[in-house]
């Protein structure tokens, strides 16, 4: 099974980056991941810090050398989307991503908590039934539902995604970005259920969650970088 994000003249790998707290430990933990256009998972490198907000410049440097190195194995001028689990904090460096992975790359901030539901005033239902995305006018921000709810008494989960001009380098037009995002969410993972989730986010968010108490994704190859 693959679901390809991107057009067949791009193909597009994505990159996931999530920072995890686990306050018990007094540890942050931050998670990248590379997903290939195909939908697998390829890459995963994870790296403990103090315990922090912020995504530390040579924490992630570490982390997007390793996956600098396994891209060149897998082919040359790649175009690459970066996502951003949650928002970027200050003293988060955009232009690392860049410097790291080359120059064909757009980085968004994906939020998946507390956005407002999408209505769809076309349908006498309200909620849309599958994927759909709601761009905000004169702004790069936009809501997106990338699949239907799993149960039907569950209400669409909804996700907000939102960058700046200088950092879509690919030009990707929004209705690119929402086809990309749904077409990785409907990438394999773990279980037989659909995913909300693009794919690097999804594994991202889960190796930087998984703890003795859940072991959904512990059996899942990651690589522990010392910093």
């Amino acid at each position: 099974h693959v679901s390809r994000a991107g057009s067949s003249s791009m193909p597009l790998w994505t990159v996931g980056v999530d920072l995890s707290h686990r306050a018990d430990r007094r540890l942050s933990v931050l998670v990248l991941t590379l997903v290939s256009p195909d939908g697998e998972l390829v890459g995963s490198w994870k790296a403990e810090q103090t315990l922090d907000e912020t995504a530390r410049p040579d924490t992630l440097i570490a982390l997007l050398g390793r996956c600098r190195s396994l891209l060149q194995r897998n082919g040359s001028d790649p175009s690459i989307m970066v996502l951003r689990d949650g928002r970027m904090f200050y003293g988060e460096r955009a232009d690392l991503y860049g410097e790291f992975l080359g120059p064909k790359i757009s980085l968004f901030e994906y939020r998946k908590r507390g956005n407002p539901l999408i209505l769809d005033f076309d349908h006498e239902d309200r909620l849309p039934g599958g994927p759909i995305a709601a761009a905000v006018p004169g702004s790069e921000t936009m809501f997106v539902t990338t699949a239907p709810p799993r149960r039907h008494v569950d209400l669409p989960s909804v996700s907000k995604v939102t960058w700046r001009e200088e950092w879509n380098s690919l030009n990707l037009a929004k209705e690119e970005i929402a086809a990309a995002l749904a077409a990785s969410s409907a990438a394999p993972g773990l279980g037989l259920h659909a995913r909300q989730l693009p794919a690097a986010i999804y594994w991202a968010d889960g190796i930087a969650g998984a703890s003795q108490n859940d072991l959904r994704f512990r059996g899942v190859p990651c690589h522990l970088i010392k910093t």
